[in-house]
């Protein structure tokens, strides 16, 4: 992106990763609670890596250097449709990171990896997740109360989706035949 660099994330993120893994505000949206070991995130990593993911299907977000801030990955893929995920640390919050790392994902989701659909499952109560989804141009299509059970309680998701002929309206983009 103009700023960024999406790299595919690799165990040895897992130290820097750490400490916005067990951030309670930065992970207060996210689908589980914060972590709090270095094993833990090793194993985050790894349910991102393949075989458990596809392969260019996680990346690290970095910003000037090699050093990840964030990371933004696709999961469940299934029929050329596939939720996203992102998180960025708190220092880099409000610079407008993850809506470019987004949308550079977008791009990597509809072109490279040949998607259908991308959503997203975002808790209602994130206001700042959800201006990012209208941002980069995923359109609202549901709301699902009691969807997922975290820290003891049921949580409401909203979820937001984009289409590969939304996001090539969305950036004007040609698409090469045989796609």
């Amino acid at each position: 992106t103009a700023r960024l660099v999406l790299r595919p994330v690799r165990m040895a993120d897992a130290a820097v990763l750490l400490p916005t893994f067990t951030d309670s505000e930065a992970m207060r949206y996210w689908s589980h609670g914060p972590i709090s070991t270095l094993r833990d995130m090793q194993g985050i990593i790894a349910r991102n890596l393949p075989p458990q993911n596809r392969v260019e299907g996680s990346f690290a977000i970095t910003h000037g250097d090699d050093r990840a801030i964030g990371c933004v990955n696709f999961y469940s893929e299934r029929d050329a449709m596939s939720g996203m995920g992102y998180i960025l640390e708190r220092a880099a919050w409000g610079k407008g990171f993850i809506a470019e790392a987004v949308s550079g994902a977008l791009a990597h989701g509809f072109t490279r990896l040949k998607l259908h659909r991308i959503w997203l499952e975002i808790d209602p109560r994130n206001a700042a997740s959800i201006r990012i989804a209208e941002k980069c141009g995923f359109l609202r299509e549901g709301f699902a109360r009691k969807s997922f059970f975290m820290s003891g309680e049921y949580q409401d998701s909203v979820f937001y989706a984009m289409l590969h002929e939304d996001w090539i309206t969305r950036t004007d983009v040609s698409v090469p035949s045989g796609r």
